[in-house]
């Protein structure tokens, strides 16, 4: 039987590519890492975009980890906080990570400029504004459950 005959539904096929893609994707980071300058300003990104792979597949503890070899190579990258209080909350380390959205909260606002010159307001990690969504801060929470009064 071949995935020709019976090919996985759309929800399973994006699943499938994510479980494969990201860890190449990781592998990817790993390499740039290993060949990037000590010195390199693109380190700290090359940590972060592995910590966003990690995120994608449940892996919190290394999310933690590359998020914060980014934010000592760069304490003002804001995606690297919010992505790291993300495993924090994942992990259910709550006062870590109301200290990181706590940090992100306290950043001055940056001003991107699009291709037409003109600034756009956004976040402390530079995603404008308009563009954020729930997904980019990871995972959804498990929703509170408050006992009966």
């Amino acid at each position: 039987m071949s995935i020709l005959q019976h090919p996985p539904s759309p929800s399973a096929a994006c699943l499938l590519a994510e479980h494969c893609i990201a860890p190449a994707l990781q592998e990817l980071y790993t390499a740039a890492l290993e060949v990037a300058p000590a010195e390199a300003t693109q380190r700290a990104v090359y940590h972060c975009n592995r910590a966003a792979c990690s995120l994608r597949l449940a892996r919190h503890a290394e999310v933690v980890t590359d998020c914060s070899h980014a934010l000592e190579l760069d304490p003002t990258y804001g995606k690297a906080l919010m992505r790291r209080a993300a495993a924090y909350e994942a992990l259910d380390d709550l006062e870590h990570a109301l200290l990181d959205f706590d940090k992100v909260g306290c950043m001055p606002a940056v001003t991107s400029v699009g291709q037409d010159g003109q600034g756009t307001p956004a976040h402390a990690s530079g995603m404008p504004l308009a563009s954020r969504s729930p997904a980019w801060f990871g995972p959804p929470s498990r929703p509170q459950v408050r006992p009966p009064a």
